[in-house]
């Protein structure tokens, strides 16, 4: 009877495992993202009226779903850890992370890597606990990754978000090349731009680009081909256009001191010299790195470091400082790029 038991267990478990997998394939392989598509804004009872912005403070973050700490590494980047190692640590990155946004007093947060309740962040609300923490800001959300049908314990839902204390005009998604694999054979990113309009004329771009495409399909290349050419149709309107993000692109050559091997850089590509628009800016610091490799939890001069978080800029802005806040990978693997930016006086228009 009891070994009846057992085989009737492990049969159960085995076919929810094999279901579980075939939902996973199925919502990955059907669920292309659309070209365009409107996005709410997630917010709270405001009677805020539109105000007009001429100065704008930007902040852009990849904060690693509150599960890249320093004591974090990364099976895709070579390390063993799929999530946190425990409830603990989550907590302690996503307190770090808020002190800092609420510390911060930025006009507008672009943040990549933020999930909302799943298997990830071991069932921890990332976005809804942002919003609370921050409930000054407007916020909006898309999803990168999401895993339908799923039984709940084990779903996954990570994108973007982006909070501005300027009530957008309106927001929107446009969608990027995918990659041509999937990870793990079961999953992939639906890549896309998250875009909000700021009166008067303002276009800001959350973006953050494919990191573990092949040199093969240089899925990456072709999504910043897009966004550069959404960018400069927008300025071609009379916009003043800002894409920022995790661009997984050396923005700029750095040579911060480290011990990493070469096989753990494999993922880093540089990037292209066409993409550098005539009269845009590329806006870094080049004084502190923006990311480390994930291969092993953070060592000072052991994990290779880099810049590929920031910002482009169209000619029509004029910028006023940048600048990378230093934590030492502490909360995430990505450090918080800022920088001041205001219209530019007197500018011809495109």
């Amino acid at each position: 009877m009891a070994t009846t038991m057992k085989y009737c267990c492990a049969l159960s478990i085995a076919i929810l495992m094999v279901l579980t997998a075939g939902c996973v394939i199925i919502s990955n392989r059907l669920d292309a993202p659309k070209e365009f598509e409107e996005v709410p804004l997630l917010m709270t009872e405001d009677n805020s009226e539109v105000t007009v912005a001429d100065t704008l403070t930007i902040m852009t973050w990849n904060i690693g779903y509150a599960g890249m700490g320093k004591e974090a590494d990364f099976f895709m980047d070579g390390g063993t850890q799929y999530r946190p190692t425990s409830k603990d640590l989550l907590y302690k990155n996503l307190d770090g992370i808020a002190s800092h946004l609420v510390q911060a007093d930025v006009d507008i947060m672009l943040l990549q890597e933020v999930a909302k309740t799943s298997w990830l962040t071991r069932q921890t609300n990332i976005l809804d606990a942002l919003q609370r923490l921050l409930p000054d800001y407007h916020w909006t959300y898309s999803d990168d990754l999401r895993t339908r049908w799923i039984p709940w314990p084990l779903r996954i839902r990570i994108g973007n978000a982006t909070a501005t204390r300027f009530l957008p005009k309106g927001a929107e998604t446009r969608a990027l090349p995918l990659e041509k694999h999937f990870t793990l054979g079961i999953f992939r990113k639906q890549y896309r731009m998250h875009i909000i309009r700021i009166e008067p004329d303002w276009v800001i771009v959350n973006v953050h680009l494919s990191a573990f495409d092949s040199a093969q399909d240089s899925t990456r290349e072709e999504q910043l081909r897009s966004v550069l050419d959404f960018a400069q149709a927008e300025y071609g309107k009379g916009n003043k256009v800002i894409v920022g993000g995790d661009w997984n692109l050396k923005l700029i050559e750095t040579d911060f001191p480290h011990a990493t091997d070469e096989e753990h850089l494999f993922w880093i590509r540089t990037l292209p010299l066409w993409a550098r628009p005539e009269g845009w800016q590329w806006v870094t610091d080049d004084a502190v790195p923006s990311v480390r490799t994930a291969h092993q939890p953070y060592e000072v001069a052991e994990n290779y470091t880099l810049v590929i978080d920031g910002f482009l800029v169209s000619p029509n802005i004029e910028l006023v400082s940048v600048s990378t806040d230093n934590l030492h990978f502490s909360f995430s693997d990505h450090h918080p790029v800022t920088m001041v930016v205001r219209s530019k006086r007197n500018s011809n228009e495109p």
